[in-house]
């Protein structure tokens, strides 16, 4: 049996152990924000033959026609994204609750957390990859450890006298990856770091995975410090590393595979450990012997032919068991088909929750008007906060039965020509998540509904743009097709551009207060042709990079106020000022407070008219750094030096990110800008030294850190980077200055 299995780019090693199993696999590369997604990273792991990456578009797609046989999940948010379908569904648990909720500073209760997601979890088969995992989460299921053919692997030589440390993150996980514990082990070693880590002194990112094995074979021992309370005592790195043939130094840990003097050393001895790390290093035989124990380690304790079989029972279980649970709700089906005879099922999209329509929504808006609301999906989602009232206008009966179900009231007929019953500003938010398109008249409805809105109220619509090169490229070839959805719906009878949009709102008596757009993936391809847009035989040149954009936006998201609130009263203007301070500080709390991905939302909500806005942009880079998204994070500090040329976090986190990637020259020269731009900034002065070291430039890196000491003497990555670069050179002189000036 040859199944389709739906999965997420999460975690490319594993999911390229898993395509093993010789399945055909849909991988989704999800959006993490919007227009920003997690792409296959092929420096990490090529993409197997039998991988297909896919949208999430594509995916909904293939699941609505019923396409897929089983989903394979790796987080909580990718089961909400199927929660809706009805087939067979595995989630793996990769991390400890009790690490995920202390990495978030214990904002979560752990207890609430658990009975939040048991419905999602219900009829949904568990995989945990370590047993510690599945006591951690305190949940049945069953426990499969990773797997590698040591025939992939080999080739061990030890010729370089070094230490090997590979991890993204290392620094700012220190709880689970043990950073504080290496750097003592380390301190003083010649040591080389793989992985994203800006705050860690000469780390770079692998090249590729051929890279990536030629640092396993060559260096001569790998150093593993993941905490025993928070993590296992071993992750694919170290497993690889073993099974190339390198010996290991690691601190204790109750699951860790090594023993101590068979395959490497273990100990919670930090001076042992260092003793023993200096032994490999001057002894290359010893080395080479621990080595080939712990090669038969992974042979034998993390067998790839186990891993694989374990995981196609598993898999053949979730099957049986759908299976068994459909049969015991047959007589039930039965009934509920009976009534879909008579009332056939309506199009998968009346379901939908719009979470990016609901993510707009303003957060004291307690009374909302849906119109266009299908089967009440998204206004449930609404009154989900107390208190919450949502009314629905909806032209589909099916959907309208079902509407009626969930909000608490609904209009069912044509928004162009019922009268609404609603009273004068009932609503503090009124929605028109894709609807205005397939309007006769979308300005006179803009108008009609005017008189519902409060004073304060606001107005939230998304709108397909007809401007996007997809369909340009489509008309240069004279073709203008029509489908069963996108921006050629078939029945959409009115096209916008960003333009028309603004004028639309703008003669139906409102103003827009801001657009989102949702971009194509391309987008960021195609930022560096700075003027021209080549579209098959076409091409526009002369582009600003604002026009050039427009070409990738899919659709607008607009946000608008009643005009004469905005022109004649200046109360708005210093609310939403103060509104938009409020969310810019709300954002850098939560980033300092590491969540990311929540403070990604919040700097998003930050208006381009305000003076924070590149700085905000910058900011979200920073963020997408933390979540190792290299990609968007490059994307958002270009954005923001280009409203911003000089702007310093934007211009600090792109040079940093430019060390990460090997690209010294930049890094450079981008620092030994901002040094110039900003010269009592120590942070600058850090990254210069970053970049002098990974040039090599030993003398310029120490004079560079030790400038940033002398502007601050409490920035510890630049005195542990001075110490570790005194070390290196035998030269003491700089350090001692710095020492005694922190002291």
């Amino acid at each position: 049996m040859h199944l389709k299995i739906l999965s997420y780019n999460w975690h490319e090693p594993y999911l390229c152990l898993l395509s093993k199993i010789g399945h055909t696999f849909l991988i989704v590369e999800p959006e993490i924000s919007e227009g920003n997604y997690r792409r296959w990273d092929k420096n990490m792991r090529p993409v197997p033959d039998n991988v297909i990456l896919v949208s999430e578009k594509e995916a909904i797609a293939q699941l609505d026609e019923g396409a897929i046989d089983l989903v394979i999940a790796h987080n909580i948010k990718d089961l909400v994204n199927i929660y809706e379908y009805s087939l067979p569904k595995i989630i793996v648990f990769h991390n400890k609750l009790s690490t995920e909720i202390k990495l978030g500073n214990n904002k979560v209760n752990r207890e609430d957390y658990l009975n939040k997601i048991n419905p999602l979890l219900v009829n949904v088969k568990k995989v945990f990859i370590s047993e510690s995992k599945r006591h951690d989460w305190g949940m049945t299921g069953d426990v499969i450890l990773p797997g590698l053919d040591v025939n992939d692997y080999g080739g061990y030589r030890g010729d370089l006298s070094s230490v090997l440390r590979v991890g993204n993150l290392i620094k700012e996980r220190d709880l689970m990856m043990g950073f504080t514990t290496s750097e003592a082990i380390l301190s003083g070693l010649p040591s080389i770091t793989l992985g994203l880590n800006p705050n860690i002194l000469g780390a770079r990112l692998s090249s590729g995975f051929d890279d990536l094995l030629e640092q396993y074979r060559s260096l001569r021992v790998y150093l593993h410090t993941t905490s025993n309370d928070y993590e296992d005592g071993y992750n694919l790195s170290l497993l690889e590393a073993m099974a190339v043939g390198m010996p290991v130094i690691s601190i204790s840990n109750k699951t860790s595979p090594i023993t101590n003097g068979i395959n490497g050393y273990i100990s919670n001895d930090i001076q042992y450990l260092r003793t023993c790390a200096v032994s490999l290093l001057d002894d290359r035989n010893l080395a080479n012997s621990l080595g080939q124990k712990a090669r038969e380690t992974v042979r034998e304790k993390f067998s790839q032919i186990k891993f694989l079989q374990l995981w196609v029972k598993s898999i053949e279980a979730a099957i049986i068991e759908f299976l068994e649970d459909s049969k015991k709700e047959l007589s039930g089906e039965a009934v509920e088909t009976k009534t879909q005879q008579e009332n056939p099922s309506m199009p998968q999209y009346f379901r939908n929750v719009r979470d990016d329509i609901v993510s707009l929504v303003p957060g004291d808006a307690n009374n909302i008007l849906e119109i266009g609301c299908a089967a009440g999906m998204t206004g449930n989602k609404l009154k989900q906060k107390p208190g919450v009232y949502v009314a629905g206008v909806e032209l589909d009966h099916r959907a309208a039965v079902e509407a009626k179900k969930v909000l608490d009231d609904v209009i069912e007929g044509n928004i162009e020509t019922l009268e609404l019953p609603f009273i004068e500003k009932r609503f503090d938010c009124i929605l028109f998540a894709d609807v205005l398109e397939h309007l006769i008249d979308p300005l006179e409805v803009l108008k009609k509904t005017r008189k519902f809105l409060k004073t304060d109220g606001t107005i939230i619509a998304s709108i397909p743009n007809v401007q996007y090169l997809g369909l340009v490229s489509q008309l240069v070839e004279g073709n203008w097709t029509y489908q069963d959805e996108g921006i050629l719906d078939r029945t959409h009878l009115r096209f916008f551009t960003y333009h028309e949009i603004v004028k639309l709102f703008d003669e139906a008596g409102y103003i827009i207060s801001s657009i989102n757009e949702t971009l194509d993936p391309q987008y960021k391809d195609a930022e560096s042709q700075k003027t021209t847009l080549n579209l098959g035989r076409l091409s526009i040149r002369d582009l600003s990079p604002d026009e050039l954009k427009k070409f990738f936006v899919y659709q607008y998201k607009v946000t608008a106020k009643l005009k004469h609130v905005v022109c004649d009263d200046k109360l708005f203007y210093d609310t939403k000022e103060n509104h938009m301070e409020d969310v810019f500080e709300k954002g850098k709390s939560l980033e300092n407070g590491g969540a990311y991905e929540e403070a990604i939302n919040a700097y998003a909500e930050v208006d381009s008219a305000q003076s924070d806005y590149a700085e905000a942009l910058a900011r979200i880079g920073n963020c997408y750094m933390q979540l190792q998204n290299i990609v968007s994070a490059e994307n958002y500090y270009q954005k923001s030096l280009t409203i911003e040329p000089q702007g310093y976090v934007a211009s600090v986190g792109l040079g940093l990110l430019e060390v990460q990637l090997n690209k010294s020259d930049d890094a450079l020269k981008r620092f030994t800008e901002i040094t110039q731009n900003y010269p009592d900034s120590d942070k600058a002065f850090s990254g210069l030294g970053i970049a002098y070291s990974k040039k090599n430039k030993t003398s310029n890196a120490m004079d560079a850190f030790s400038q940033a000491l002398k502007l601050n003497a409490e920035n510890k990555p630049a005195m542990s980077s001075l110490l570790a670069l005194s070390y290196q050179s035998n030269q003491f002189d700089q350090v001692e200055l710095a020492m005694k000036q922190y002291l």
